[in-house]
């Protein structure tokens, strides 16, 4: 059986972490996602040829129909059916996306709780002893949960690469100028995501951690409720709850402290793009070197840009955590197993017994001794 890794994990950036869980799902289960990969490239292929048919439906239907010219029937229709057409191929390539990441998340999540079940049975009595079922129950169970996190919008980032080329030509096609724009933007984007993923590391793995010791009081608490109820212990194990609980929130709002701080920045640099190309794309064609379609086709790039970068970014910020949850299923796994017994024979539901040169006897009591 495939293990998630082969001993603790290095002290190295999160991104590099990261790609390591990644690149191990991916080899694990390598059909789906490069299913889902596949259908994310054509979806950012029908994103740019979207924008460029808006543009040329913008010069040659809207505008003429606005100026009083007119259109033709048979520019309508084409016009139609071309947007039509991609809009088809757009909706099949998210159905593909959506249907084969989430199989390669919920295979990959099986074959990890698979390896940690298999190494608690094979595990010697004195790790059991040292830690409390509620931890081993949030390492098979939330750490699985959380370290496939990332993997949710995996097949939408891989594709942004090839979404950004794409949109860098569109753009320098139309003109240099706003392919300028997408130059400072993309970098920007990149290098907040980075700084993200490096400031919420440690309280993402303080959170992570206190999960385990909170399952643990809970596991504790429900599994020895007649010793608590008898002891009359109650009031003592709610304060442990409580306390452990508000230890989770305070390492939570940590990350909730540091998203939110860099969140609105990642998802306005997008938006403050498009209107930097509409002004920019106003002086252009009053110059007369850009057409109004060509400034349509620019701001509705950058428009649709928004989601695929929002996307990358949430993939950056659920690495952290995705990577210090990794980071404890592998130091399960590192624990050396231990030699499973020979199973016992099966005994039938009728068993002969025989005797052979078997005695009994007692030694009488004397009463009157």
């Amino acid at each position: 059986m495939s293990q998630p890794g082969a001993g603790p994990a290095v002290p190295v950036s999160v991104v590099r972490r990261g790609w390591r869980v990644i690149r191990l799902s991916i080899r694990t289960h390598p059909l789906a996602h490069a299913t889902a990969i596949m259908g994310a490239n054509v979806f950012a292929l029908a994103v740019v040829g979207f924008t460029v048919v808006v543009g040329r439906v913008t010069d040659e239907v809207i505008v003429p129909g606005l100026d009083g010219g007119g259109v033709s029937r048979r520019s309508l229709l084409v016009a139609v059916a071309t947007v039509v057409g991609i809009g088809v191929v757009r909706g099949t390539s998210i159905m593909v996306r959506r249907w084969f990441n989430m199989l390669a998340i919920a295979r990959t999540q099986r074959t990890w709780r698979l390896a940690v079940t298999d190494r608690f049975l094979d595990a010697p009595l004195d790790f059991h002893r040292s830690r409390p079922a509620g931890l081993l129950l949030a390492h098979a169970d939330a750490d699985v949960e959380v370290a496939t996190a990332m993997l949710m919008p995996l097949a939408f980032s891989m594709s942004v690469v090839l979404l950004a080329v794409a949109s860098l030509v569109s753009l320098l096609v139309v003109h240099p100028l706003f392919a300028c724009v997408a130059l400072l933007l993309f970098p920007t984007l990149t290098a907040l995501n980075r700084r993200f993923t490096s400031a919420v590391e440690a309280p993402a793995a303080l959170g992570q951690d206190a999960v385990g010791v909170l399952s643990g009081i809970a596991h504790e608490s429900l599994d020895a409720v007649m010793v608590v109820k008898t002891l009359g212990r109650g009031g003592e194990e709610v304060d442990r709850f409580t306390e452990a609980a508000r230890e989770l929130r305070g390492h939570r709002l940590d990350v909730g402290r540091l998203r939110s701080g860099y969140a609105p920045v990642i998802y306005a640099l997008p938006n403050l793009g498009i209107l930097v190309l509409l002004v920019l794309g106003s002086w252009l064609v009053g110059q007369g070197s850009v057409s109004i379609g060509d400034v349509v086709r620019a701001m509705s790039l950058f428009s649709i840009l928004t989601l695929p970068m929002e996307i990358l970014g949430y993939m950056f910020q659920e690495m952290p955590r995705s990577v210090v949850a990794m980071d404890r299923i592998n130091r399960v796994l590192a624990v050396s197993p231990e030699a499973r017994p020979d199973p016992v024979p099966a005994v039938g539901d009728r068993v002969a017994v025989e005797f052979d040169s078997v005695a009994y006897a007692y030694q009488s009591v004397d009463k009157g001794a």
